[in-house]
């Protein structure tokens, strides 16, 4: 969605300030007490390093994150990137 909405192909790697807003969906098991799914959100987050060089160059552009875990029946990363001058509000 963010592809198709925002950017070009020829527009990556993004070579300005990426914010993120993360939100990681996670089946929840069938036996648990847990409001939240298991695992420290800064390990799920290191998952994003694959897309170094594909969104943007390097992760030490980032500046801020936003993330989340939830239980959910159709396991997904969602990802919101903003970039540049939008970054900064």
């Amino acid at each position: 969605m963010f592809l198709e909405r925002f950017v070009t192909p020829k527009d990556l790697p993004i070579d300005l300030d990426v914010c993120l807003d993360v939100v990681f969906y996670c089946v929840r098991p069938k036996t648990t007490k847990r409001k939240h799914p298991r695992g420290d959100v800064d390990n799920y987050l290191k998952t994003l390093d694959v897309l170094n060089g594909i969104l943007w160059h390097d992760d030490d552009q980032i500046i801020r994150v936003t993330a989340r875990k939830e239980y959910s029946d159709d396991p997904r990363i969602e990802l919101e990137v903003t970039y540049g001058e939008l970054c900064k509000t």
